[in-house]
């Protein structure tokens, strides 16, 4: 039986979970400096950029995941290190011809799209043009590095993988804005700089990984023998991740479509903000979803129910709190973010909006990762399936109508349905009698504390003019966190330990 070592599996979660705090902080800081240079119409580009890898990590994620399962199945079943090279390669091989795809036809429609799909009022056609193709470069050279991502998490190389992540991460932020600043405040030079930094962390993965796989001189092939065992789990995530983009991604190719590209931009804000939930808690995943297959794989329900309830557990009481502060204070937030009058006014409604949607998307994600552990994909097409068949008609109706809030809403109404019917059909077919347990024991008390607590300083944010100050509306947050640091269990635990450690290294000095 596989046995884990707890300390280690807490360093490298906190280590990638110290990547995805550092990339959050990133984006949430230079955004604004972004805004401030381009203009927000460019950002709006940057926008449909940043759909665009949206879009393609939802495909890229069924090979990249199918991949990762399988490296953690060959290393847990003690096959030759060939077995893992060969593997590897095939799929690079996979990838280079899909990335080549992607820039042949985003460079071939790069016309089009500046002509009849995006609408600017102050970039003109052969900028927008230009821009499109640094796009298609872009997404091409950043597709590949989801295969290294996933093998060295699958290596157990996540310490390793977060320190490359963050020094890549704040390349691309802080060397954009010297180059814009030295060169010329224009799009296109914010593109060229992403491509060569881009260049650069797909070699530097590229080397590492290989250097972990690669302990005999043995050359590696293509090998269909390899790709035969993920292929009808890839398959099963293919059709996972297109219903995952019909309803998660239609919504904004049509908002880049039918708006003006200052509210794609805004828009596109909305879910950067909320999507800290998610750069929060997909952590996680580089622990979990290994533990979960091979626990699995050994047929051990027993610890693999407590681990899942665990997860669940940690979720909430990140999600939760997280969630209602971008709800209660959207118009806040944003204008102490961006500093723009324009851009908080027709984001604040719909981040409150997106940010309870996200929530819903968010208590999703252990499930999900548990049924892709099992190699389980049957559940999710369909319950996608059946959403988009619900949702997907009502988008094309409310964007023309409300604009980007419409849009907001069917993101909150298909989430509310994952939540409702997702939720209680998991549990039926995958966890039978834990379902009170996840609703009670890992959601509940995380959502009152978090509600009451947040409702009640939202009430004295507005009915008190001492907390206009915006030094004591952080004090006010500070204190009511504090509080419900402390009122969770685990928490408590968790922040005791913490200053245990600060008490030893001070006595040991």
């Amino acid at each position: 039986m596989i046995k884990f070592n707890k300390q280690a599996v807490g360093v490298k979660t906190s280590a990638v979970l110290l990547s995805r705090i550092v990339s959050a902080t990133i984006a949430l800081f230079f955004v604004p400096v972004y805004i401030k240079l381009l203009g927000v119409e460019s950002y709006g580009l940057v926008a449909f950029y940043l759909l665009l890898v949206s879009v393609l990590v939802l495909i890229d994620f069924a090979l990249s995941t199918a991949l990762s399962r399988q490296v953690v199945i060959l290393r847990a079943r003690n096959e030759p290190e060939k077995s893992i090279k060969d593997l590897v390669f095939s799929m690079e091989i996979i990838y280079a011809g899909i990335s080549l795809l992607i820039f042949v036809i985003i460079y071939l429609f790069a016309e089009k799209i500046s002509l009849y799909w995006l609408k600017a009022d102050e970039l003109p056609p052969e900028r927008l043009k230009t821009s499109i193709r640094y796009i298609g470069i872009l997404v091409a050279l950043q597709f590949p590095s989801s295969i290294y991502n996933g093998v060295m998490i699958s290596l157990d190389k996540q310490i390793l993988n977060s320190v490359i992540s963050i020094i890549i991460n704040v390349l691309k932020a802080v060397g954009v804005i010297l180059v814009l600043k030295i060169f010329a405040p224009v799009i296109e030079n914010y593109f060229i700089w992403q491509i060569l930094i881009t260049v650069c962390s797909v070699i530097l993965l590229r080397y590492f990984v290989w250097k972990e796989i690669s302990t005999t001189k043995l050359r590696p092939v293509f090998s269909m023998l390899q790709l035969n065992p993920i292929k009808a789990f890839a398959f099963g995530m293919f059709g996972v991740t297109i219903v995952n983009f019909l309803l998660s991604m239609v919504d904004k190719l049509v908002v880049s479509n039918l708006v003006m590209l200052n509210l794609v931009a805004c828009y596109s804000l909305a879910f950067q903000l909320s999507s800290v939930m998610g750069q929060v808690i997909t952590p996680l995943q580089s622990t979990v979803f290994p533990k979960f297959t091979a626990l699995l794989t050994q047929n051990n329900y027993e610890v693999c129910t407590r681990l899942y309830h665990k997860s669940c557990k940690w979720v909430a009481l990140i999600i939760w709190p997280l969630g209602l502060i971008l709800f209660f204070f959207a118009e806040d937030i944003l204008m102490a973010w961006t500093g723009n009058a324009f851009v908080t006014a027709n984001t604040a409604p719909v981040l409150q909006i997106v940010s309870i949607g996200t929530i819903f998307n968010c208590l999703m994600f252990v499930p999900y990762i548990f049924m892709l552990s099992h190699g389980k994909t049957k559940f999710t097409i369909i319950l996608n399936i059946v959403g988009a068949i619900i949702f997907l008609p009502w988008l094309f109706w409310s964007i023309p109508k409300y604009g980007i809030l419409g849009a907001s809403f069917i993101w909150l109404a298909i989430n509310l349905f994952y939540f409702l019917i997702g939720i209680p059909l998991f549990h039926r077919l995958f966890m039978k009698k834990e379902l009170l347990n996840w609703y009670v024991k890992d959601n509940l008390f995380p959502f009152l504390a978090a509600i009451i607590l947040l409702g009640t300083a939202k009430a004295l944010r507005v009915n008190t003019a001492f907390f206009d100050a915006p030094l004591n509306f952080i004090l006010l947050i500070s204190l009511f966190g504090i509080i419900y640091v402390y009122m969770m269990p685990e928490l408590r635990e968790l922040s005791f330990k913490v200053l245990k450690i600060k008490k030893q290294d001070k006595a040991i000095t």
